[in-house]
């Protein structure tokens, strides 16, 4: 991978974690799902780019649990997981132009959507259930999680067609080709 594109992966880590603690007025508005379709896409071998996302989002749950004592919960270990397969994805994807980055990044919120929620659904709160253990109870919390999948969805959307857009550019750019030197 390009020293450039080393870069961006880094930035966008960087953004995923601020992000997490910038009051917008979206709730949610999140660029987690986009650093994994990016390091999906561009970061080899595929345990570093796992590792890349992940790392991310343990910071971020870290500086959260730290500032506000509820960074971390029961239910987490389903989102690292939407996260790596979100990776995979990514790296399965590789859009090739802005219309599939935005498809990749809605991609992205809805499978962390629905893996999340699905843990919130299965994993007990302080002992106990948040939503009956029935096909009916998970509806619910799926239906319930909805108005918090907006931010997390334009968020991905935005940011992977954005960090794939550089990303492509940069792939393309290189030094020893520039027209006037040639001439």
């Amino acid at each position: 991978m390009k020293y450039s594109l080393k870069a961006l992966v880094v930035l966008a880590a960087v953004v995923a974690i601020v992000l997490r603690f910038v009051p917008l007025p979206i709730d949610n508005f999140s660029a987690l799902g986009a650093l994994a379709v990016l390091s999906g896409v561009v970061v080899r071998p595929v345990w570093l780019a796992i590792l890349v996302t992940l790392v991310a989002r343990l910071i971020s749950d870290s500086l959260l649990h730290y500032q506000t004592g509820y960074g971390f919960y029961g239910s987490m270990a389903f989102d690292y997981v939407a996260y790596a397969l979100i990776v995979l994805a990514g790296r399965g994807l590789s859009p090739r132009s802005i219309l599939g980055s935005a498809i990749a990044g809605f991609a992205a919120a809805v499978l962390f959507f629905l893996v999340s929620n699905t843990g919130v659904w299965c994993m007990p709160l302080n002992g106990q259930y948040l939503y009956p253990q029935t096909f009916a109870g998970l509806m619910e919390c799926l239906a319930m999680g909805l108005p918090f999948a907006k931010g997390t969805i334009l968020g991905d959307i935005l940011m992977t067609t954005v960090y794939l857009a550089v990303a492509g550019t940069l792939a393309c750019w290189k030094t020893d080709e520039h027209p006037v030197a040639a001439e």
